[in-house]
């Protein structure tokens, strides 16, 4: 999300490259939440941008770089655990449905890439 599409493919050739079968956690975002960086409730008090964003995760398999994605966890099904994050107090009632609404805004994404089907 900090690097660009073709930065995060290089990366993760230069990964293949370099190991065997390695497995990777890296955390990603959706087109819509990378182009409001300024809306993010920490990052918008640095100088960090979102360049990237996701729609599909199983995008990643289709770049040729022997990626396969083996779990991904939804930042958003755990946010219902803390609203007090929520300003103004009212959303935490609507939280079953913001949940819902930005499920994929945010993701943790494990994944593998191998070197036998790296590029």
């Amino acid at each position: 999300m900090y690097l660009t599409k073709e930065q995060h493919q290089n990366l993760f050739k230069q990964i293949g490259d370099r190991l065997h079968n390695v497995e990777i956690i890296i955390d990603v975002v959706s087109p819509a939440f990378a182009k409001n960086t300024k809306g993010h409730d920490t990052v918008s008090k640095t100088n960090a941008e979102f360049k990237w964003g996701i729609k599909k995760i199983t995008e990643l398999e289709t770049w040729g770089l022997g990626i396969k994605v083996l779990d991904i966890d939804y930042y958003q099904d755990n946010f219902a655990h803390y609203p007090h994050r929520l300003k103004p107090f009212w959303l935490k009632y609507f939280t079953f449905i913001l949940v819902r609404i930005f499920r994929n805004s945010s993701r943790i994404v494990r994944m593998q890439i191998t070197q036998e089907t790296a590029n």
